[in-house]
């Protein structure tokens, strides 16, 4: 689908451990890509991931709206991948998980992009106790508001490559003696690889860009049909006008308005009624505004011929 872009993919978060590999996956398939992350010196190792010139990395920061605007500039899609299990700093949970990606959806609707895919995570709740789970809803809230065809991703704990869950323990084992079995060993996860995550967030791409294709060529065909249905009513028009300047004549003569069968039994009165029969032959339904002889049907304002 990389082959529909017309503008290229922001990705917010790119240098972070699910962002990196959406990056790369995307790259692969072709896309061209944007990756807003706050210090670009450390996420130079992401170049390498793609041809020359097909990743860009620019400065930004979600919680601030300028270079977030600046960063969306001529884009087609927008990937929030940015997320923090820990507050540090000014990284708190509602200013980069709630706000910020509110912020995001905002400026996606007011400059037009359609195509909005967020990660979220698993037991995103607003009621949550959690703070971490309320942010991510209320985040979801915001950009659904905003951006109702939002694709919005929740993964469980995400491993692979680079995590911070295997990684973690692997590490203490290799200095610890015993690892404990927090909940008793009875604590259940439903682990997702990376690379089905970015092949998740690719599919999303690749749907909305369907989506969008398939809405471009329905008014494109609503456009060619209104421009036919000008034409037609043009014609129909002329036509009409005469018979309603032949109708009032007609009334003058005859005191009141003629029926179908009276109109089609004294269509050879004049060479007027002879056209206007004719055309009402062609157009049968005139007043439903159905008119088969220039090719186009009328139904209520919409057309009824599948277009």
């Amino acid at each position: 689908m990389a082959g529909t872009q017309t503008g290229p993919v922001v990705v917010f978060g790119g240098s972070g451990f699910v962002g990196r590999h959406i990056v790369r996956r995307l790259a692969k398939d072709g896309f061209n890509l944007r990756v807003v992350v706050r210090r670009p010196n450390e996420a130079l190792f992401l170049k390498t991931a793609g041809r020359t010139g097909q990743i860009e990395l620019v400065q930004g920061n979600i919680r601030d709206e300028a270079s977030s605007r600046s960063a969306l500039a001529g884009a087609s899609a927008i990937i929030n991948a940015v997320g923090i299990l820990y507050e540090a700093g000014p990284q708190k949970f509602d200013a980069v998980q709630s706000a910020g990606a509110a912020r995001l959806a905002t400026l996606a609707a007011e400059l037009g992009i359609d195509r909005f895919i967020q990660i979220s995570a698993i037991g995103a709740d607003a009621g949550s106790a959690s703070a971490y789970a309320r942010s991510k809803a209320e985040g979801e809230d915001a950009i659904l508001a905003a951006c109702p065809q939002a694709h919005i991703l929740r993964p469980s704990i995400v491993v692979g490559p680079e995590d911070d869950f295997f990684n973690r323990f692997a590490t203490m084992a290799q200095i610890a003696p015993a690892l404990p079995l927090i909940g008793g060993g009875l604590t259940r996860y439903q682990p997702v690889s990376v690379f089905d995550v970015a092949q998740a967030v690719a599919a999303c791409l690749a749907s909305a860009a369907q989506s969008e294709a398939a809405a471009v060529e329905a008014r494109r065909k609503k456009t060619a049909w209104t421009r036919r249905s000008e034409v037609c009513w043009v014609r129909c028009s002329e036509s009409f006008r005469a018979f309603s300047s032949w109708q009032r004549r007609f009334r003058r003569w005859r005191g009141s308005k003629p029926s179908e069968a009276e109109l089609r039994g004294i269509s050879s009165r004049g060479p007027l009624v002879d056209g206007m029969a004719s055309h009402t032959n062609r157009c049968p339904g005139l007043i439903a505004a159905v008119c088969a002889g220039c090719s186009a049907k009328f139904s209520g304002g919409s057309p009824s011929n599948g277009e």
